[in-house]
């Protein structure tokens, strides 16, 4: 048998935390000396003191936890649950990450608004393009980048040499990061008659279609990190503004070298379809 304060120090619990669930009833000392109070603990009440911790890491409230306990969850269950908390960390400490790179890539946009240029803008006209992609809503960004991986695992290994770029459509009108509207998919080189549908093995399809042309496309290209490309963005918006052009139509990220997993580095060249202003207002 322990006191409280050695138990404390197997348990890496502090003892304030066991004298509240003693109190509570939670997880009560194995004995209490009558005659001093004082409080002891056994080894065997481990993995008791452990269910409830993990228990309380998921964020269970104490009266659930002690519900909980009085079902008797299986190790199994336990596991899965803490599991699925891991997960749950890890996601967080993505989203983390990813903010501190968004945060990075304006503090060098900041620091980019000088005499230094940015990104050179290049019109191009691209023609139309063959396209097998996704369209579907992402509630957050954060859930973008597994399915991208499944694609790039997946796609350029069934149709070989005829995969271009990874390419994403940009549908939304505006820029939000919940509820993204956009569509990831893959530029086909060369043509490819009656292409069907592709079956990805989460169960999601790629469909085919066809990307439009578009006469004069704005373009940037920049050696970047997922979350940098704020710096293209901006100057693609400083060119069309300071030339008296307009965006006709969604805009696409064209992937020359995407992350590999991961990483977070990669080379993307945005795209733009524009229009003159005069010809906007006349149309």
């Amino acid at each position: 048998m322990f006191k409280i304060g050695e138990f404390s120090r197997i348990a890496q619990t502090p003892v304030s935390q066991l004298r509240y669930y003693g109190d509570i009833g939670l997880f009560e000392p194995a004995e209490i000396d009558p005659f001093t109070g004082y409080r002891y603990y056994s080894a065997h009440q481990l993995p008791l003191l452990n269910r409830i911790l993990v228990l309380k890491g998921l964020g269970l409230q104490l009266e659930h936890i002690r519900q909980a306990i009085s079902d008797d969850i299986s190790a199994e269950t336990m596991r899965d649950m803490l599991h699925r908390q891991k997960k749950a960390i890890e996601r967080s400490l993505e989203d983390e990450r990813a903010r501190l790179r968004a945060v990075e890539a304006r503090l060098q946009q900041i620091d980019d608004a000088g005499p230094e240029p940015g990104p050179e803008v290049v019109l191009k006209s691209v023609p139309a393009q063959s396209f097998l992609g996704l369209r579907t809503t992402f509630p957050l960004m954060s859930e973008i980048r597994p399915i991208v991986e499944e694609m790039l695992a997946v796609v350029p290994g069934r149709l070989g040499p005829r995969v271009g770029h990874l390419t994403a459509v940009l549908h939304d009108a505006a820029f939000d990061f919940e509820n993204v509207d956009v569509e990831f998919g893959f530029a086909l080189t060369a043509g490819v008659p009656d292409l069907d549908a592709m079956r990805l093995p989460s169960g999601r399809i790629l469909e085919p279609r066809e990307l439009p042309a578009a006469p004069t496309m704005a373009t940037a290209a920049q050696v970047t990190t997922l979350e940098g490309k704020c710096l293209s963005y901006a100057e693609i918006g400083r060119w069309i503004e300071d030339h008296g052009y307009t965006f006709a139509g969604a805009g696409r990220e064209v992937f020359l070298q995407p992350p590999a997993p991961g990483t977070c580095d990669l080379v993307v060249e945005l795209q733009f379809p524009i229009v003159e202003k005069e010809a906007a207002v006349s149309s």
